[in-house]
């Protein structure tokens, strides 16, 4: 009888064979390409944390321009993505919350302010931000109801999606007015009166925070809004940014078909996408349409 020698067989071919049979074959890098990643990853990472420590920087330095440049960010990103992806009811809102805003800051601005002008600012301000927080509480309620299993009981009443779409209304209309407030309050101070870096008597904050509800003094409601604004603002332009700079380094084009599925496929993994995939853009707009 003849024996057969039993073939050998590598700790990597098994792990492809696993793989393959559950149908997550790993694909084969040379070493050029598990190099082009290693460097796309340390790019990645270097524009990540540059991009952080820049805006820190820029807010501690100057955080008056920092937080104007956010305000006309948070203003107009939103809008140019909606108008891209044709989200005509966010286009709808916001046009008409811009149009009696601005026109509250022209107001702010002349320099023969009326004598109504504060009593008219303070007003609209104050109505917006009291229907922003009632559609964000009331769409925070439809959401735990969510959460809890009682909503599709009354998925005759509304559509799944209104529960995100009012937190989404509450949160951006209650911080794009707050920040619009804070700049007509200061103004509309020194038109009348002046600002001084100092106040010549003591001030209790808790009064001045009592008549103006938007502005709460609580750090963690504060870093709550500060995170909404850099979602909003800053995390598109760091990603465009990066986009850009792996184009112009030829990341992209070097990678390849194998090591653009590889990183594409690790990205994955982590719950993330690759930044080549050309239905990244697409899968986005889809999921933000409910707005």
């Amino acid at each position: 009888m003849d024996f057969q020698p039993i073939p050998t067989t590598t700790s990597e071919q098994l792990l492809n064979e696993t793989d393959s049979f559950n149908g997550t074959a790993q694909p084969d890098f040379t070493e050029q390409e598990a190099g082009v990643m290693l460097i796309t990853f340390y790019v990645v990472l270097g524009v990540m944390v540059g991009a952080q420590s820049a805006l820190f920087w820029w807010k501690k330095k100057d955080k008056r321009s920092y937080e104007l440049v956010t305000l006309l960010g948070l203003w107009l990103v939103p809008p140019v993505i909606s108008f891209k992806f044709a989200f005509w009811r966010f286009l709808l809102v916001w046009s008409g919350f811009s149009a009696v805003t601005g026109y509250m800051l022209w107001q702010c601005i002349q320099r023969k302010m009326g004598s109504s002008t504060p009593h008219l600012v303070y007003a609209w301000f104050l109505r917006a931000h009291q229907v922003s927080v009632a559609v964000g509480g009331i769409g925070y309620l439809l959401l735990l109801l969510e959460l809890f299993g009682i909503g599709p009981i009354l998925r005759f009443l509304y559509p799944p999606t209104l529960s995100i779409m009012m937190v989404w209304y509450g949160l951006y209309f209650g911080i794009l007015g707050r920040d619009c407030a804070e700049v007509a309050a200061d103004r509309m101070a020194a038109v009348m009166g002046g600002r001084r870096k100092m106040a010549v008597s003591k001030v209790d904050l808790r009064v001045l925070y009592g008549h103006r509800p938007w502005a709460s003094t609580n750090l963690s409601w504060i870093q709550m809004l500060d995170a909404v604004r850099y979602l909003i603002v800053w995390n598109p332009v760091i990603l465009i940014a990066l986009h850009f700079l792996l184009h112009e380094l030829g990341l992209e084009k070097t990678l390849g078909p194998a090591g653009s599925d590889g990183l594409n496929s690790t990205l994955s993994s982590n719950g993330t996408l690759g930044l080549d995939d050309p239905g990244l853009l697409n899968n986005t707009a889809a999921s933000l349409r409910l707005f």
